[in-house]
């Protein structure tokens, strides 16, 4: 089970999670003439999260319930660690963004896909 902050925002449907490119921050180096390259190194990359996904409801409104849950988690502009469904624990993350990625749709529940993502607090 994956969580944000430790609550379950994500269990009522399927997801997955890709992690970004993890490293050094550098520049590439200036050439002169004159001088040797020199690789100018800034530090280590912030670790970025997506996680994508599909919310399922009974109903239409308990849908929209579901994502005005993870709206208020976006808007709230808190630090908080961020658990992946394979227990893969990423502390001091932001959730950045989160957007519906289409229009709910009905079969036997609603349901509605979406893209949320996190990125590591750089304090």
């Amino acid at each position: 089970m994956s969580t944000w902050r430790g609550e379950d925002l994500f269990g009522s449907g399927p997801h997955r999670f890709a992690v970004g490119p993890v490293g050094l921050l550098v520049r590439e180096p200036f050439r002169s003439p004159n001088e040797l390259a020199v690789w100018d190194r800034y530090g280590p990359l912030a670790v970025v999260v997506v996680q994508t996904g599909r919310l399922v409801a009974p109903t239409s409104s308990e849908l929209m319930a579901l994502w005005g849950a993870i709206w208020s988690a976006a808007e709230a502009d808190q630090t908080g660690m961020l658990v992946d469904d394979t227990g893969l624990e990423y502390p001091s993350m932001v959730m950045q963004r989160a957007q519906m990625t289409g229009p709910p749709a009905h079969g036997t529940h609603w349901s509605v896909g979406y893209e949320v993502t996190y990125q590591e607090d750089p304090v």
